[in-house]
């Protein structure tokens, strides 16, 4: 396993999942959004793109991500 973890650009995983949990809200990152833009250099040449998230559960004050294979 890696002994250190380098932050990408200042981000603090507990800091940033904390922040998710206390507000509610799913976390969307600054620096990649959910656009074309993102997956393509020159423009998006295969059509319709769907952003997915994985589902979410509360269970016990934790919270559980579930990668479901649709």
């Amino acid at each position: 396993m890696f002994t250190t973890v380098k932050a990408f650009e200042g981000q603090q995983y507990s800091t940033l999942k904390r922040q998710c949990l206390q507000s509610g809200l799913l976390f969307e990152d600054p620096r990649f959004p959910a656009t074309d833009d993102s997956l393509f250099y020159q423009g998006n040449r295969i059509g319709r793109v769907v952003w997915k998230r994985p589902r979410v559960s509360w269970l016990s004050g934790a919270l559980y991500e579930f990668y479901l294979p649709f």
